[in-house]
């Protein structure tokens, strides 16, 4: 079952058939593709981002507000806010084709979390143009529905995650209103887990442990992980060790045996042969160079 479901619960039974609708569904995204506006008002439970493709799109009257929206615009429409297209009386009237995105409010609220350090998420009712990063996103996303090549699941599953993550970063809302992106990162989730893992590299931990400690499943904190830090947890933690070992070769006279220890590794072959592939030399060979 797709999210389109659930768009499907809250509108009229005839609707869909008139207004023409063809959608592009994942689990917790659906992009629809319209070509009819239409003046009943309705609201929905998720989040909801309108974008023309051309300039002929009608006025959108929202909470007794009328706005004008602008080709390649993005323009959010929140949980529970009423909404329709001006049409001159008329209950319905046909147009260029347009896109509405989606998004399943938890799902939005949960990344809205982990960016920010909190999860009530309220976009400002205005124009942003889309950026070419998230145009190529939607693109992808319509192309792995249509396609269903293997894998595609997998696929949207990450792009779920991506398209959200670049709407909360780029439209205006009340998290970037508060506060600048680094003061929210400071608060974040993951820069709770990075900081545990520079003050605990030595220890040994495992990877449920750490996605348990901010509430996420495994599959779903590396997922965020990687969009945060560019890294896995894992890749990230060998970094950190390196990083120390480095550190110890540099100033201390310890030999290569204690810092491998030192330095959150427990076997002295697999030490070598990690920190020649991050480095280029071996341990020995980087003390040398580095000390002269």
């Amino acid at each position: 079952m797709t999210f389109f479901s659930n768009i499907l619960k809250e509108l009229p039974p005839d609707l869909p058939n008139i207004i023409n609708i063809t959608d592009y569904s994942s689990s917790k995204i659906s992009i629809v593709k319209v070509e009819n506006a239409f003046a009943t008002p309705n609201a929905f439970d998720f989040y909801k981002f309108l974008l023309p493709l051309t300039s002929e799109y009608p006025i959108e009257v929202m909470e007794d507000e009328k706005y004008r929206l602008k080709r390649n615009n993005l323009f959010p429409v929140n949980p529970g806010q009423f909404h329709c297209s001006e049409t001159d009386n008329k209950p319905i009237i046909k147009i260029p084709p347009f896109l509405a995105i989606f998004v399943d409010k938890q799902f939005v609220q949960e990344t809205g979390k982990v960016l920010f350090g909190k999860d009530k998420i309220f976009f400002e009712n205005n124009n942003r143009f889309i950026n070419p990063t998230l145009q190529n996103l939607i693109n992808i996303f319509i192309e792995e529905t249509v396609n269903k090549q293997a894998g595609y699941q997998l696929i949207l599953e990450n792009l779920n995650l991506q398209i959200a993550i670049n709407l909360l970063r780029t439209l205006e809302n009340n998290c970037t209103h508060e506060l600048d992106i680094k003061n929210y990162s400071e608060k974040s989730p993951i820069n709770d887990v990075i900081n545990y893992l520079h003050k605990n590299y030595t220890e040994e931990f495992s990877l449920e442990e750490i996605a348990s400690s901010v509430n996420y499943s495994p599959f779903h904190f590396i997922r965020i992980f990687k969009v945060a830090t560019g890294k896995t947890p894992f890749e990230y933690l060998l970094d950190i060790k390196i990083k120390k070992a480095k550190e110890m070769l540099k100033n201390s006279t310890k030999s290569v045996t204690e810092i491998c220890f030192s330095s959150g590794f427990n076997n002295r072959s697999h030490f070598s042969v990690v920190f020649k592939r991050k480095t280029g030399h071996s341990p020995s060979q980087y003390r040398k160079i580095v000390n002269g």
